[in-house]
């Protein structure tokens, strides 16, 4: 029988629940981010742009 570890009972089931929350489970791995802010920059100019539709595609370029 498999060890029960701390991604076996808590952090499996809390994603789960999230997920049925209908919160996006967003993986870490092969994503970056502003380690100052922790944003994560692709992100959040995909979602500009989704709320603000004047909001013009050069500008999003000076976000770091």
């Amino acid at each position: 029988m498999a060890a029960h570890n701390e991604d076996y009972r808590l952090k499996i089931p809390t994603i789960l629940q999230l997920v049925r929350l209908r919160y996006d489970y967003l993986s870490l791995k092969g994503q970056t981010w502003d380690e100052r802010t922790n944003i994560f920059n692709t992100n959040i100019k995909r979602l500009n742009l989704e709320f603000n539709e004047l909001l013009v595609t050069n500008n999003l370029n000076t976000i770091k």
